[in-house]
């Protein structure tokens, strides 16, 4: 094989990152029912690891009764109330922050405990979801018609 080794190579091959506190905003959320049966929420993660470096990582809440109090310092974390949740689709662009250590046999980050949001940040405001049900087609004219 005749090929020069370059640097990126070895960075992808898998590096682990150091346990700590790391920021990330949600890029995907929505919800499942796992094969278990229960019901929770699929999440991924733009994990801000240093330098201007985004990685992505993934996480699972379940909605069990037992496994809520996750859910609970999840959505305090991104400066929600978890008594009065929003649609899971607008939990996409917000920020919080976790501590993550590296899990497995190759060192992926997961998210192990949701850190409190600091209370010095503005409130987190929600756009209501609009509301499409009373509004009807566009107008059709001679114009849009090709023939």
């Amino acid at each position: 094989m005749n090929y020069t080794p370059a640097p990126e190579a070895e960075e992808k091959a898998g590096k682990s990152y150091a346990e700590g506190e790391y920021s990330f905003t949600v890029t995907v959320a929505k919800e499942v029912t796992f094969k278990t049966g229960s019901s929770g929420a699929e999440l991924e993660f733009a994990l801000d690891v240093g330098n201007g470096k985004t990685i992505r990582n993934f996480a699972r809440l379940v909605y069990a009764k037992k496994a809520q109090w996750k859910v609970k310092e999840f959505l305090e974390c991104l400066g929600l109330d978890f008594h009065n949740s929003p649609p899971i689709d607008q939990l996409v662009g917000l920020k919080g922050k976790a501590y993550f250590e590296p899990a497995g046999e190759k060192g992926y980050l997961e998210a192990k405990s949701y850190l409190p949001r600091d209370p010095s940040l503005p409130p987190v405001v929600l756009e209501p979801p609009q509301d499409w049900s009373k509004v009807g087609p566009p107008a059709v004219s001679d114009d849009d018609v090709p023939f």
